[in-house]
């Protein structure tokens, strides 16, 4: 990975920060009772039963903390396992993989590529569909 010293802390940084923030916002979503439908997975919401069950979680205060250090951990294990993957460090669970690398963008770079964000959640409908014919 060729990054400045610069560019790569700030990533961190806003990576720690986003973490912290996303965590704290759907604990206290959860607890306030104003928790909306889940964006992940695609096109899921919760059901009735889930909904109710949420309801009971409604001002219990001291549920507060902890959700958002589970959601906080969670998130950091994604990132976490992404940067092994991309480190070369680690591998994908399936498929071939030839690893990739992430360079800080040089002044004459040309964009013609696929988003990733796009692709993750266009991604979803196959990778269920692959689970299933596993």
């Amino acid at each position: 990975m060729q990054f400045s010293d610069s560019n790569l802390k700030t990533l961190m940084f806003h990576l720690h920060q986003l973490i912290e923030t996303e965590a704290s916002i759907k604990a206290n979503q959860i607890i306030d009772g104003k928790y909306d439908q889940p964006a992940y997975p695609p096109n899921i919401h919760l059901t009735e039963s889930e909904a109710l069950a949420l309801n009971e979680l409604i001002g219990k205060e001291e549920l507060r903390s902890v959700l958002g250090k589970i959601f906080a951990d969670h998130s950091s294990r994604i990132l976490f396992d992404l940067f092994n993957i991309i480190d070369g460090t680690g591998d994908p669970d399936e498929g071939e993989w030839s690893e990739v690398i992430i360079i800080d963008r040089p002044e004459d770079y040309t964009e013609n590529h696929e988003f990733l964000h796009d692709e993750f959640y266009s991604t979803y409908l196959d990778w269920q569909e692959s689970k299933n014919e596993n």
